[in-house]
């Protein structure tokens, strides 16, 4: 049982996280690349991303392997992108987070 759920239940959630992760960090690169931006994306990439994240750490924590070590960076990361754009507005010296 993983947060409740079954194995089985458990993959599936997270293979669709991952799925809808993908997919609106394409669409975001897309949107970058040609100077545009979709905010609903913009808004659903983080948010997809750290869900991600988080289920990938829930799926073993002992012992710590270098794929947790990398999964908790990259979440430090994605909180540090989310507070500049959100939070800070990416104004001063935030701006060249994102």
């Amino acid at each position: 049982m993983m947060l409740g759920m079954s194995l089985s239940t458990f993959t599936t959630v997270h293979v669709i996280i991952s799925l809808v992760a993908i997919a609106s960090g394409i669409i975001v690169l897309f949107g970058m690349l040609g100077s545009k931006t979709a905010e609903r994306f913009d808004r659903a990439f983080p948010a997809d991303h750290g869900a991600d994240q988080r289920d990938r750490l829930h799926v073993s924590l002992h012992p710590p392997y270098a794929r947790h070590k990398v999964g908790i960076i990259s979440l430090v990361v994605l909180v540090i992108a989310i507070m500049a754009r959100y939070s800070f507005h990416m104004a001063g010296s935030w701006r060249w987070i994102t």
